[in-house]
């Protein structure tokens, strides 16, 4: 077992300590910004509350620093570390992340429905989300028994899909597809209750988002043409060396959940993500960039959903 260091348990205990202090991140409330001038009873238009958002974000009082946002790269490249993991859970470390991500969340959905530029709170939920992936990929049985955790993947099933139709923030709807899809595996493993519903509006954005973010998986002439270009796979190469990882780890869970929950090989039959798979052999696949390990995954995932006709 990896030894920690002084330095590694010295950050931790002062990021632990942080809960104790009078920082900007536990003084916001969830009403925070609908509380905003309610004392005039003024409807605040559209460019106010962009202008409130970014007042709260960017022009905090002197005393008022979120220390969060710069411990928040250190804290993805400690998590994934089985003792520091152990420190984070048992001194509250979790509630801390839990209370910060919402936070994040509220100011970037209202920054998103002004139009306004949302871009340095969208990086910090990719970060938020690389921590917590790494308590998801780890720590199942932890998720299954961690109501901090079942929270934030309930948020996450139940907001995916409609951000998903917009194909904005590709790579944040990466972490979130991700995340999504390993809570739904807890949730089958574990029996942590989800509605048939949820899962089968959350499976079906999924898995039309994995076949639809790589052209040679969502092509029937398995060409990069303009044809066979989707809005979203076009959005995606700009951004494929940050999320090629994400997309191969969300195919191998969506194939895990394939052979344990029935319902999702007939989305995956729906989504023509099986007849694409099945359509074109490993040499035209390899010609188009997939790899052997990828290739692998989705003969998996083919043959998982079509087990039943055979």
């Amino acid at each position: 077992m990896q030894v920690i260091s002084f330095q590694e348990a010295s950050f931790l205990n002062f990021l632990l300590s942080l809960k104790e202090c009078n920082l900007f991140i536990l003084e916001c409330s969830a009403n925070a910004l609908a509380n905003i001038k309610e004392d005039s009873g003024a409807r605040l238009s559209s460019t106010e509350i962009a202008t409130d958002v970014n007042n709260i974000v960017k022009e905090r009082p002197l005393g008022q620093v979120d220390v969060m946002r710069f411990l928040l790269s250190p804290l993805c490249h400690l998590s994934a570390d089985e003792q520091m993991r152990l420190i984070l859970i048992e001194n509250g470390g979790l509630e801390l992340l839990s209370k910060y991500y919402f936070q994040q969340w509220r100011i970037f959905n209202e920054l998103v429905k002004t139009d306004a530029d949302s871009t340095e709170t969208n990086m910090c939920l990719v970060t938020i989300f690389g921590i917590i992936l790494n308590f998801f990929v780890t720590e199942a049985k932890l998720v299954a028994k961690s109501q901090v955790l079942q929270e934030i993947g309930k948020h996450v099933v139940t907001f995916f899909p409609p951000m998903a139709s917009s194909e904005k923030n590709v790579v944040l709807l990466f972490n979130m597809m991700v995340l999504g899809l390993l809570f739904l595996k807890v949730c089958v493993d574990e029996d942590v209750s989800l509605t048939t519903k949820e899962i089968f509006v959350f499976l079906k954005a999924s898995v039309n988002f994995l076949k639809e973010a790589r052209p040679c998986v969502c092509s029937r002439e398995l060409q990069k043409t303009e044809h066979s270009q989707t809005s979203l796979n076009t959005k995606c190469e700009k951004v494929w060396a940050d999320v090629a990882e994400l997309w191969y780890l969300g195919l191998q869970v969506a194939s895990d959940i394939c052979g344990l929950l029935p319902s999702t090989r007939e989305v995956v039959k729906h989504s023509g993500l099986s007849g694409a798979i099945s359509r074109h052999d490993k040499t035209c696949f390899q010609d188009q960039g997939i790899s052997e390990e990828e290739l692998a995954t989705l003969t998996d995932l083919l043959g998982k959903v079509t087990c039943e006709d055979a």
